[in-house]
């Protein structure tokens, strides 16, 4: 038994704790960028040739907010600050903060300091850092990009899919149902809505995170629908995406004429914990999501003028909407002082800027395209990260001090390509909005708008349902709530029916070419484009 009173790092190897504190990281020989925590390989350009250093204990903060609440997995006290330091290496890393009254620019200095007491008696220590009020603001250091290694997708030749029909089971919570029955009922209206023999459906492709091992093969194994090949894929909020194009090219690809493309979820309530943070980071209080999704909106508000009022209207937005769905959550107007009346979770983010994890399924039967008026897959794509970004959806604990093309940029580009189309030929867009300024960032990464002025759009109305561009008709995952593996594929029942002139009173008039985008952790984003 240790005795009372010893301190331990909450992870060996991440910071020294005789004299002054420093970080750990490594450097490339390669290409000279340092990393943190250490690591054996370059994550920026792949080199194995990386060597142990000491970073700089000092840097100058670059964002910050405050974390309300106690993230899964921690033990510790809240409030803590939570932010990005730009260390002297030129590198930016993620922290937790001390000290109140905070800004940007602040000159910040590493400190170490108690997060709990383990079982033992031991005070478990984390890094953190505090402003560095005696030293001056150090310079901003101009920083020129390299050129980035963008993969490029082969042709995607062959034949053209289609959807024959479609099914959704709706989004809420369902304390009756299994993950099971809900998958099934929305597989059940997809093959009803075909009108075909189930026995024509030769493959199935299931997107799920929080299902389990073979999740796909339950649900059809209830309905007696096996023995072809079952495929399940997660690609964290683009999962259904992934299983959707997967579908698509075994159709292009001449193996398959009719698949299944299906996802469902029931997700746990509250913030969602994720087995994707390694646990030390939970136990430091670094693995609080809406901390991220609440940098990323502090960046917005720096880059393109977005302001608070704006992240409450794009939740009024689509509250607005989703009032005419009636597979939303929630079906309820709300105005803009009632979301920002309501709690902060992480400034700037409210309680009602955020979506609601819960519970759904949406199906797809996909098919060799026949024509004949059909709404036609003419582009999907699926793209990851590239690593630089500090705030990038893959939630890495450092990055560079510049930001290379997203994955929902890459997929876009990629989409809007294979279409032979550009933003402006769209005529309806269903997009991510886990949180308000998630899908603000949206616009601009989608190509919607210029670089900086995806609150200018908002404000404009062009987004609304009356405006040049309806940008989540279906009241988003805001009205809808988000269960993972279903949502993508919701999104494309929702422009089905859009394109189809069946969406009641949130159809968008003469509606023939639509965008579905989707993208989370990994990071994955994926790009449905689709026509009549």
């Amino acid at each position: 038994m240790s005795p009372m009173g010893e301190r331990v790092a909450i992870r060996e190897g991440l910071f020294t704790l005789g004299g002054g504190p420093r970080l750990l990281g490594s450097r490339c020989a390669a290409c000279g960028e340092a990393q943190f925590p250490r690591g054996e390989s370059c994550p920026y350009c792949g080199s194995d040739g990386c060597l142990p250093v000491e970073l700089s204990p000092r840097g100058r903060l670059y964002l910050n907010t405050t974390v309300l609440n106690r993230p899964p997995g921690y033990r510790g006290e809240v409030p803590f600050g939570f932010g990005v330091v730009e260390l002297d290496d030129a590198l930016r890393v993620i922290a937790r903060l001390r000290d109140d009254g905070l800004r940007a620019g602040q000159p910040m200095r590493l400190v170490v300091e108690p997060v709990h007491t383990d079982d033992e008696g031991r005070e478990v220590i984390t890094y953190a850092f505090a402003a560095d009020r005696s030293a001056p603001s150090s310079p901003v250091h101009p920083v020129t990009p390299p050129e980035f290694h963008i993969p490029r997708a082969g042709a995607s030749g062959g034949r053209g899919a289609e959807i024959a029909g479609v099914g959704l089971h709706p989004f809420g919570r369902f304390g009756d149902k299994s993950v099971v029955d809900i998958g099934a009922e929305a597989v059940r209206q997809a093959l009803r809505d075909a009108g075909i023999d189930r026995r024509e459906i030769q493959a199935a492709y299931c997107g799920t995170v929080y299902t389990g091992v073979a999740g796909g093969h339950k649900v059809l194994t209830a309905l007696g629908l096996t023995g072809m090949p079952i495929v399940n894929l997660e690609a964290g909020c683009a999962s259904g995406g992934a299983a959707l194009i997967f579908g698509i090219e075994a159709i292009r690809s001449g193996r398959y004429d009719t698949v299944l493309v299906f996802g469902m979820e029931k997700m746990p309530r509250g913030i969602i914990r994720s087995s994707f943070f390694e646990p030390w980071r939970e136990e430091a209080g670094l693995a609080a999501t809406p901390a991220y999704f609440a940098l990323r909106a502090q960046r917005l508000m720096r880059e393109s003028g977005v302001t608070r009022e704006d992240l409450a209207d794009v939740s009024v937005k689509n509250h607005r909407n989703g009032v005419h769905n009636p597979h939303a959550m929630f079906r309820k107007e709300m105005s803009r002082e009632s979301i920002l009346a309501s709690a902060v979770v992480c400034d700037p983010l409210t309680l009602y800027m955020l979506c609601s994890p819960n519970e759904g399924a949406a199906a797809i039967v996909l098919r060799a395209a026949k024509g004949g008026g059909a709404v036609r897959v003419a582009a999907a794509a699926l793209r990851s990260h590239l690593p630089h970004s500090v705030l990038g959806e893959h939630t890495p604990m450092c990055g560079l001090l510049f930001d290379p093309p997203g994955p929902s940029e890459l997929a876009a580009r990629e989409a809007y390509e294979a279409a032979g189309i550009g933003p402006e030929d769209l005529d309806v867009v269903e997009l991510q909005d886990t949180d308000s300024a998630r899908e603000l960032l949206s616009y601009e990464e989608l190509g919607l708008c210029p670089r900086g002025e995806s609150g200018k759009w908002l404000r404009e109305g062009r987004t609304a349902m009356t405006g040049a561009l309806p940008v989540n008709p279906s009241g988003g995952l805001l009205s809808k709530g988000e269960p993972l593996g279903a949502s993508a594929l919701g999104q494309v029942v929702e422009l089905y029916s859009q394109l189809r002139g069946a969406a009641g009173p949130r159809q968008v008039s003469g509606a023939k070419t639509a965008l579905a985008h989707t993208v989370g952790r990994g990071a994955n984003a994926c790009v449905i484009v689709l026509e009549r």
